[in-house]
């Protein structure tokens, strides 16, 4: 069963045409000479443990989103390979300022969910 039907299920999200966005995940191990374009997703890993997820929002907005991918942290994310190689990344991503954009990563498309673009905690009479 896919991890986002099964622990996730009960969110709304937006039904809409879904592209591939993230094509595959690239692993390099330090960020020099990083230059990200907007289908890059980039997995940092040293000594073989995940650290970062970088890449840019897919609003357009050209914001660079970093996730911490370390336990240590909270919070922290978790990506995932798909069978496709494309990432698969959770819990959802929410930017609390500028464009306030929230969606989830799955099989590298982008799904947006309904309280996009809407600060957080305005919404929480909606849900």
């Amino acid at each position: 069963m896919n991890i986002f039907k099964k622990k996730f299920n009960k969110r709304p999200l937006l039904k809409q045409n879904v592209i591939i966005h993230f094509e595959r995940i690239t692993i390099k191990n330090n960020v020099s000479d990083l230059h990200l374009t907007d289908s890059d997703f980039i997995k940092i890993v040293y000594k073989r443990k995940p650290y970062w997820a970088i890449f840019k929002c897919p609003c357009g907005c050209e914001n660079v989103i970093s996730l911490s991918l370390q336990k240590i942290h909270n919070p922290h994310w978790r990506v995932i390979n798909s069978h496709n190689k494309r990432p698969t990344i959770y819990p959802s991503i929410v930017q609390n300022i500028g464009c306030l954009s929230h969606f989830w990563i799955q099989d590298g498309k982008i799904i947006w969910c309904g309280n996009s673009g809407i600060k957080p905690f305005a919404d929480s009479q909606k849900w």
